[in-house]
């Protein structure tokens, strides 16, 4: 609908736009009638479907602007509707009527109840017989009633000035007289004002450089009648307590529920001896504030005595040394963990060192292990020889399994991580977890995660295996239940909150519970040191929750601990899921590709791995030649480049390292193949090596299928 206002006032023009407005309507507002007849003769405009007048209004009134439209041919048949509480009466409605208004409306009314009123006016202007334009001579008296209307409504208006001008004229009066008295009231009172104020003033600075000097050391005082016990405190003794300040004294036993419950005894009984001998004293405790809060505060008071040498009063200060107590716990801690910090360091630098080596080592022991299982006869070899074989590797594998959680332990070796069907991990681990308990024990397994999560199946693998050979080794001989859950766990807010470090969102948990004999809280509290272990000698490295600790933190999750003396531990590890569910698919392990013949350099310082690696090369189907001299190799490559198609170098070593001696060779041709096979790199993993150029990366120490796929796959027949 479209609704024209005409409103004098801006505040109620306003209103009724933003009423009609509101509702859905078209409005368009102006200020008098002559602007309505303005907008009206716009014939580009188009025509509203109701007009809604005030009466009085500048230059034309709502009953000349209503006579105006009922004279006019186009417009006699628009709804027109007096709103307005300008002086009316029932004179005025019945003249609005004369004049051809379909309805007058008086202010105020509610917004429902008028927007009604407009829907029934101009439904039935529409359904009545069409109005006709009234002649300019129809009535002769509408002018002079016009005019008699308007005439009372200045006389109202005048006598309401009036009135208000008289009311104006009294109140200033009145008001004159009040100002007389005050200011004959305020002259008396200044000069005794003024003395009151100089006295004052020098109170409030000696009060507020106290108050100050209280604040500023985190400091309250507090005097105390010896003899009813009662304390005053000052204002920084109240806040530091945690309380607004308190007019009058507060009691012995107020002052007691403030002390911390574990202090309070203590504190009290020292209370008792200074009061009895009337001595001074000296104790810190903590205090328990209203919101649960704890602060640390030392008191010291002074006995205050009478000319006779009597005691009288004790004085004493409150000062707030929770700072300094926690500055103190503080430095403690980061002693710890600097203590720590270089405990790992040290732990990494050994590992560092050793694993080079160590790793060689191993790679000769396990290849050649391999190489002997795989050439010895089956129909003629005995049984124990094949058991020793199989011991040597299982051997090798534990060593190398060692080396590898102490550099992953101490942060010395990269983690790569990739998308991991958790549920399917932990079913494999736990399948060499039945295998390895002792028949007292009770393996359940609960698995429903059906999650993914961005992760390193080593590593995950060795959580669980970790977690449950620890539950096995806590039951002892007794034997019992070690139960592993696997499920999807939503982590909202309060939730998280209560076990930092999660955050909100989704992850996997893994629960590892056992029935066995449990641990008391300093045990808890260092269970994930290195080197720290219940076991006695040869019963266990203390590595084992250590390394689980350092993997769970690598995938970016957490892990907690609840124990009791005598009924069992759980260890629950949080792992963050990746969004959407798990696959369930497995790939499967293609058989190792034979070579063709391919003529390969094994490069390698470790004389054992340089023969061993030839070796292998050669059992596997390609022509191997192995040097233990990177100058050497370097110099034969840069002479003849294509004399091999694929080189197998180590990392580290002297003179020349693996990076050295491929960047040598792709300087001559860079299209040739090779392989990083590593003992210890730093931070150096396949990533990174792939970057450098090289086509595979090999850990050392490598079993024969490993090996066999990386050149497969860096010749490109795989």
């Amino acid at each position: 609908m479209k609704i024209l206002v005409a409103e004098d006032h801006p505040e109620s023009r306003y209103l009724l736009q933003q009423l009609f407005a509101g509702l859905g309507h078209e409005v368009s507002a102006v200020a008098d009638g002559l602007e309505v007849l303005e907008l009206l003769g716009n014939t580009k405009l188009a025509p509203p479907d109701v007009v809604v007048s005030d009466a009085l209004m500048p230059r034309m009134d709502g009953f000349q602007l209503c006579r105006a439209l009922r004279q006019h041919p186009r417009w006699c048949r628009l709804p027109f509707i007096f709103y307005t509480a300008t002086y009316t009466d029932r004179a005025d409605e019945q003249f609005a009527v004369r004049l051809g208004a379909d309805r007058f409306v008086v202010k105020p009314v509610e917004p429902d109840q008028l927007m009604a009123i407009i829907t029934d006016v101009v439904a039935k202007v529409k359904s009545a017989p069409p109005r006709e334009p009234q002649p300019l001579d129809a009535d002769a008296t509408v002018m002079e009633e016009y005019t008699h209307r308007l005439s009372l409504k200045l006389e109202l208006k005048v006598v309401e000035l009036e009135g208000a001008n008289e009311d104006l004229k009294a109140s200033e009066q009145a008001i004159r007289q009040l100002n007389d008295q005050l200011t004959e009231m305020v002259q008396a009172l200044e000069k005794e004002v003024a003395v009151r104020q100089e006295a004052e003033a020098a109170l409030r600075i000696r009060e507020e450089v106290l108050r100050y000097a209280q604040n500023l050391g985190q400091t309250g005082s507090y005097l105390r009648d010896l003899e009813t016990m009662d304390m005053v405190w000052s204002d920084e003794a109240f806040r530091i307590c945690g309380f607004e300040p308190i007019a009058g004294p507060v009691s012995r036993e107020w002052m007691a529920e403030r002390i911390h419950p574990e202090d309070r005894e203590r504190v009290l009984a020292t209370l008792r001896v200074a009061d009895r001998d009337r001595t001074g004293l000296e104790v810190e405790h903590r205090i328990l504030r209203p919101d649960g809060g704890v602060r640390h505060v030392f008191v010291r008071r002074h006995i205050y005595r009478d000319a006779d040498g009597s005691p009288r009063r004790a004085i004493g200060i409150i000062q707030d040394v929770t700072d300094r107590r926690l500055a103190e716990v503080q430095r403690a801690r980061l002693e710890t963990q600097l203590r720590q910090a270089q405990k790992m360091e040290a732990i990494g630098n050994l590992a560092g060192g050793i694993a080079h080596d160590f790793n060689n080592i191993l790679t000769a022991i396990m290849a050649h292990a391999e190489l002997l299982e795989l050439e010895l006869p089956r129909e003629t070899t005995g049984p124990h020889l094949r058991d020793s074989v199989n011991e040597i590797l299982t051997a090798s594998g534990r060593a190398r399994d060692m080396v590898r959680q102490i550099l992953t332990f101490s942060r010395k070796q990269p983690v790569e991580r990739k998308r991991v069907e958790i549920d399917a991990v932990v079913q494999e681990a736990l399948k060499l977890v039945t295998v390895t308990l002792p028949p007292s024990v009770e393996l359940r397994a609960e698995l429903g995660a059906q999650r993914a999560v961005l992760g390193n199946e080593s590593q995950i693998h060795q959580i669980v295996l970790n977690l449950c050979t620890n539950a096995a080794q806590a039951m002892g001989t007794m034997g019992g239940l070690v139960t592993v859950t696997l499920a999807a766990a939503e982590m909202d807010d309060a939730r998280a909150r209560s076990r930092p470090p999660l955050r909100t969102g989704e992850y996997v948990l893994l629960e590892v519970r056992d029935n066995g004999c449990g641990m008391d809280a300093a045990t808890v509290e260092r269970i994930f040191e290195p080197f720290f272990t219940t076991k006695g000698v040869g019963h266990g490295t203390g590595l084992g929750l250590a390394v689980v600790h350092g993997a769970v933190q690598a995938h970016d999750g957490a892990i907690f601990v609840e124990s009791t003396p005598g009924k069992g531990t759980v260890f629950s590890v949080y792992l963050p899921a990746l969004k959407g569910v798990a696959t369930g698919k497995a790939g499967t392990v293609a058989a190792p590709v034979s070579g063709a013949g391919q003529k390969i350099l094994f490069v390698d310082d470790e004389p054992s791995v340089a023969k061993i690696g030839a070796r292998l090369l050669e059992r596997l189907g390609y022509k191997a030649v192995a040097l233990t001299d990177p100058v050497a190799a370097r110099d034969r490559l840069v002479n003849n480049p294509h004399e091999f198609d694929l080189v197998i170098t180590d990392y580290l070593m002297p003179r020349v390292t693996g990076l050295d001696l491929s960047r040598a060779v792709w300087a001559v041709r860079p299209e040739l193949p090779m392989i990083l096979a590593v003992g210890f790199g730093g931070q150096l993993d396949a990533t990174k090596a792939k970057a450098h150029g090289f086509k595979e990366f090999v850990a050392k120490p490598f079993a024969i299928q490993t090996l066999a796929d990386a050149i497969a796959r860096a010749l490109g027949v795989k």
